[in-house]
């Protein structure tokens, strides 16, 4: 079952679906039955009009850049390659790289004090 948010996705597309994020980070909205000035303003009239005649009334979670960075791993664990990350999330390969390095990332011997 897809999530509210693949929804979002899938309904208003990846660039306005990730100018959301942008706006709002790990937030949670009730989208409106009709669109409203801000919503028109942020995702223009047609984005909004989709948004709300495909999840009007509905409560979403707008992810944050933790949520994101979740989701990229899951992806890589499941075989995604780089390229298709970058575009499911709408970010630079190089980003991607960056935040699967840091899982790699060997804890020093004084970092690890402070966790004893």
């Amino acid at each position: 079952m897809a999530s509210a948010w693949d929804e979002i996705v899938d309904v208003i597309g990846h660039e306005l679906a990730h100018s959301l994020v942008r706006m709002m980070p790990g937030q949670s909205r009730r989208i409106p039955f009709k669109p409203n000035l801000w919503l028109q303003t942020k995702l223009g009239h047609d984005g909004a009009q989709r948004l709300c005649e495909a999840l009007g009334g509905e409560i979403v979670s707008i992810p944050s850049s933790m949520a994101r960075e979740s989701s990229i791993r899951a992806m890589r664990a499941t075989g995604a390659t780089i390229n298709e990350i970058a575009s499911r999330h709408f970010i630079h390969e190089r980003t991607v790289r960056r935040i699967l390095k840091r899982d790699h990332q060997p804890i020093h011997s004084s970092q690890m004090e402070l966790l004893l």
